[in-house]
């Protein structure tokens, strides 16, 4: 029987840096470091840690699973960015995971992932057994019944990792930030030339 794959996944889209370290479905241990700047910095040090406490490098890794978004801007393009430059280096697949699909996992029935986002405004996510059912949406706050979700960072990163380990063999795309919101600034209009005479 073939050894069961160990996996790292990591997640830096808040004040805070995770990485859970798992074997196949086991989860073996999560380290959640609080820190509203500085990710950059403390990512790759919270991760070599981990796995030298279990006595492995990265090349013991099969695959690398990573919180994609909603979130903090700068902290998604951090964990993102990482991910893709480990897969890339150490030729393992890496598996991108929303913040309402790590939610959602597990969960029975019909289920709506609320999230705060601007002002105002709440995402969105309807998922049926861990299934999507609709692309994740902005919506005003008038407009969701549903109560926010109550995110567990811990139940966050350790669902990705169990996401990655279910999915291991399957085709995915690089992994990219999930931006809902519009963006803050707009592009600025086209003057047209204007010709001196």
């Amino acid at each position: 029987m073939p050894p069961k794959p160990h996996i790292l996944s990591f997640d830096t889209s808040g004040p805070y840096c995770a990485a859970c370290l798992a074997v196949g479905n086991e989860i073996i241990e999560t380290q959640i470091e609080e820190m509203p700047k500085g990710q950059a910095e403390e990512l790759m040090p919270i991760c070599e840690a981990l796995l030298e406490k279990h006595q492995l490098t990265w090349r013991d890794l099969a695959a690398i699973g990573v919180i994609t978004g909603p979130g903090n801007f700068t902290g998604l393009r951090i964990a993102v960015s990482a991910a893709r430059g480990l897969g890339l280096a150490l030729e393992i697949p890496v598996v991108g995971v929303s913040r309402f699909e790590a939610l959602a996992w597990g969960t029975e029935g019909n289920v709506n992932i609320v999230l705060q986002a601007r002002k105002g405004y709440l995402y969105t996510q309807e998922f049926s057994d861990s299934a999507t059912l609709a692309a994740p949406c902005m919506v005003p706050e008038a407009e969701v019944v549903d109560p926010l979700t109550d995110i567990n960072i811990s139940q966050l990163i350790e669902n990705t990792g169990k996401i990655v380990a279910s999915n291991l063999g399957q085709e995915f795309p690089p992994p990219a930030p999930l931006y809902i919101s519009p963006p803050d600034a707009a592009p600025a209009k086209p003057t047209g030339i204007t010709l001196l005479s």
